[in-house]
């Protein structure tokens, strides 16, 4: 059932009419509309205002680190589906280049976006590490950036309190289209 209201339609029972309740299938559903290059508006880009907004630019540059990671899982999970030598060449190169670029770019304290970490011993050793990283390193990078996503200052303290703080300020777009309408 659509319901029409000014310029603005809502299918009553969609997914898209309100933000996932928790982080962890927010990312999931926006690190699928990056994948996908879906340009339309989505609750990725309405966080991402709400941070831009309320000037939590550490927590941007971590959403940002947190998106770019899911994107290394995905071709992590095609890496195991037996796919040819080829491909397989392909995603190993994409994750290394990937790697690096996390590297240069989130661990490095001379860059604007360097993330926020609790554990500094974990900054200088992912940095190092990830800006080197050879061919052979692929794990070890991976379980570096990965411990840094869970790291308190990125994961608890600032994406879940963000998050939760965006969820709760941001009425569902219906409420929003109702109200419009009477106005």
């Amino acid at each position: 059932m659509i319901i029409e209201m000014g310029n603005k339609l809502c299918a009553l029972g969609q997914a898209g009419s309100k933000p996932p309740r928790d982080l962890a299938s927010f990312l999931k559903e926006a690190a699928d509309t990056e994948a996908n290059n879906q340009h339309k508006v989505s609750w990725l880009n309405e966080f991402r205002n709400f941070l831009t907004n309320n000037k939590q630019v550490d927590v941007l540059n971590c959403l940002q680190f947190v998106l770019e990671l899911e994107e290394i899982k995905v071709l992590s999970t095609e890496e195991t589906r037996n796919p040819s030598r080829k491909r397989l060449d392909e995603i190993r190169s994409t994750k290394l280049h990937k790697l690096r670029e996390i590297g240069n770019k989130f661990f490095s304290v001379q860059s604007e976006q360097c993330i926020p970490l609790s554990n500094q011993v974990l900054l200088e050793e992912a940095g190092s590490t990830l800006r080197g990283l050879g061919p052979d390193g692929l794990e070890e990078g991976l379980q570096l950036v990965e411990a840094a996503s869970r790291d308190n200052r990125v994961w608890k303290s600032g994406l879940d309190a963000a998050y939760r703080n965006f969820v709760s300020t941001n009425p569902n777009q219906t409420i929003s289209a109702v109200l419009l309408s009477i106005l």
